[in-house]
């Protein structure tokens, strides 16, 4: 092994993943920066706040369009470096080193104060070069834990992370760098995600999300389809924002702005 090589794929990778295709998109559209994610739950009693720089910053400020064009190149700069990698030195474990540490610069962007997102689809984009049959796996795993088990799409969304672990195992044995990227790439997701976790969880067990569909409305997924497969619950959630907002244009001095997070469209990641 070329230690040389591999000091160059762990840099290569924190540099690739350190460009920040949010801020760089934002800046594009609208010649502005990325702005902090504030969701406010429907009932209007309770808010999350994430200064988070990602793909869903995106998708909140500016649309769904440029929301998943982020995603895409989130993906793209884990995936290009890690299978160039894996071209140039086949059977080498240089590439698994790249893909490990290009969440660590997404999160973590030394051009931006250190200040990124979560890197969840950095490590898809480097899982598609790995084993590209475990992104479907973990991220249809996670869903159906996370619809069927948890019964929360939202934790569900990004339970595909902590599934790479078992799916890697599983499939290749106990390799050490799989092993070693596994837990890495997860360690670096849950530090930069918990927080948004934790506002979320506190939020949901103080009764403000009654219904899973309430957290889909928060988040901006409650795509036509989906209303479509339970259009009783999403009328009590429609009834508890129209509520909120008479609230609002009740109160002394009249109406008041609250953040309400766009209902057509929404990370992820």
């Amino acid at each position: 092994m070329d230690y040389g090589i591999l000091l160059l794929a762990g840099v290569v990778g924190y540099l690739s993943g350190a460009v920040s295709y949010a801020r760089v998109v934002t800046w594009l559209v609208a010649r502005s920066e990325v702005e902090p994610i504030v969701l406010t739950t429907p009932d209007g009693g309770a808010r999350i706040v994430s200064p988070s720089v990602s793909a869903t910053a995106v998708r909140l400020q500016l649309g769904a369009k440029w929301g998943l064009t982020v995603g895409a190149l989130d993906i793209l700069k884990a995936f290009v470096p890690t299978l160039i990698f894996s071209i140039l030195y086949h059977g080498q474990p240089y590439y698994i080193v790249c893909a490990t540490l290009v969440p660590i610069g997404h999160n973590w962007p030394v051009f931006h104060g250190f200040k990124g997102g979560a890197g969840q689809s950095c490590i898809l984009g480097g899982l598609l070069v790995i084993d590209w049959v475990g992104v479907i796996a973990t991220s249809v795993g996670s869903q159906v834990i996370g619809l069927w088990v948890l019964k929360d799409a939202v934790l569900g969304d990004a339970g595909g992370i902590p599934l790479v672990i078992p799916w890697l195992w599983v499939r290749f044995g106990f390799d050490p760098w799989l092993m070693g990227y596994a837990f890495v790439v997860n360690i670096a997701f849950w530090i930069a995600y918990w927080p948004n976790v934790s506002q979320y969880l506190q939020v949901k067990h103080s009764g403000h999300l009654p219904l899973p569909e309430d957290a889909l409305v928060m988040f901006g997924y409650d795509y036509s389809f989906m209303r479509r497969l339970t259009p009783e619950r999403y009328a009590e959630v429609d009834a508890r924002t129209a509520a909120a907002a008479r609230r609002r244009t009740t109160q002394p001095g009249g109406p008041r702005r609250m953040e309400r997070p766009p209902a057509d469209d929404q990370s992820h990641r």
